[in-house]
């Protein structure tokens, strides 16, 4: 069975899904100002905005728990990003 863990706010998602053999750690994370916006007119249920960037850093650590044995990759301002919302609070300025 997997489990997961998370939480998100605005510019930075932290996740820790994990398994009985596998556990995961990582962390997805731009500035504002690396973010573009886009407004999806139609989706089922009304326009959303899409927030999106390829300039994210991001950080992952896999644990063997089996072996102990981890495993950290990371990478700044080169992983993708892409946050789907209602909420107008972003501070983007959002393109039509």
């Amino acid at each position: 069975m997997l489990r997961a863990r998370g939480s998100y706010c605005f510019f930075v998602w932290t996740f820790r899904p994990e398994s009985s053999d596998f556990l995961a750690e990582g962390t997805i994370s731009a500035p504002r100002e690396a973010f573009v916006g886009l407004r999806y007119a139609n989706p089922p249920v009304g326009s959303k905005t899409c927030l999106n960037t390829k300039l994210a850093s991001c950080e992952l650590q896999l644990t063997d728990k089996k072996t102990g044995k981890k495993e950290i990759l990371f990478t700044r301002h080169r992983a993708a990003f892409e946050i789907l919302t209602d909420e107008q609070d972003h501070g983007i300025d959002v393109k039509f």
